[in-house]
């Protein structure tokens, strides 16, 4: 079934692939709605449900509508099946190098942090990402649907999960369910560089 396993997805998740598959970020896409961006990530964290009024707005900004969010996946086929349990993107991917002068920055909202994006864009199910955390920076609480792994690649940095909170330092790994709400924190006094792969893509 193409769309197997949109149905069960909340309507702030399909809202969050309809962006990332946009290659928008949230403020741009509460500049486009007219909807502010603290709203548009209550509504993809599940913290608020739109009203049919905002959900037009926020289709209409994504070139879709409504009826057509709800109902079917951005791409065809890449969300999760029952098979799998992972995203299965049928398209071929041409083969792009990243020069490392040629990364693209995200700064997410509320954040000192920049990404440094290693793939060439956010259209495809896989984010690839290098940050580095300055001392004593903490980010914002955030969760999203799918899965993430990340490499400590140099420093020490602190990651909670939930109620848990996992110490990573040089050459240590994690991966867990981001749908949980997660965040980082760096109490040391160096800066603490990590790789980040998730999918789907995030921001």
């Amino acid at each position: 079934m193409e769309n197997a396993g949109w149905d069960d997805l909340s309507i702030g998740k399909k809202i969050h692939l309809y962006r990332m598959h946009a290659n928008l970020n949230i403020e741009k896409l509460a500049k486009l709605s007219g909807i502010s961006p603290s709203y548009i990530s209550k509504v993809e964290c599940d913290k608020s449900i739109p009203s049919i009024d905002v959900l037009e707005s926020l289709s209409t900004a994504l070139k879709s509508t409504a009826s057509k969010l709800l109902a079917h996946p951005p791409f065809s086929p890449s969300i999760a099946t029952p098979d799998s349990g992972r995203p299965l993107n049928k398209q071929r991917l041409v083969p792009i190098v990243v020069r490392k002068n040629e990364r693209k920055k995200i700064r997410p909202p509320k954040t000192n942090v920049d990404y440094e994006l290693l793939t060439p864009d956010l259209q495809r199910d896989l984010e690839f990402v290098i940050v580095v955390h300055p001392p004593k920076e903490k980010t914002e609480p955030f969760s999203h649907v799918g899965e993430e792994s990340m490499l400590c690649m140099s420093g020490s940095i602190g990651v909670v999960i939930g109620e848990d909170t996992f110490i990573l330092g040089e050459g240590d790994t994690l991966s867990f369910d981001c749908s949980v709400p997660h965040y980082v924190i760096n109490d040391s006094e160096e800066d603490a560089t990590l790789i980040i792969a998730s999918t789907p893509a995030s921001f």
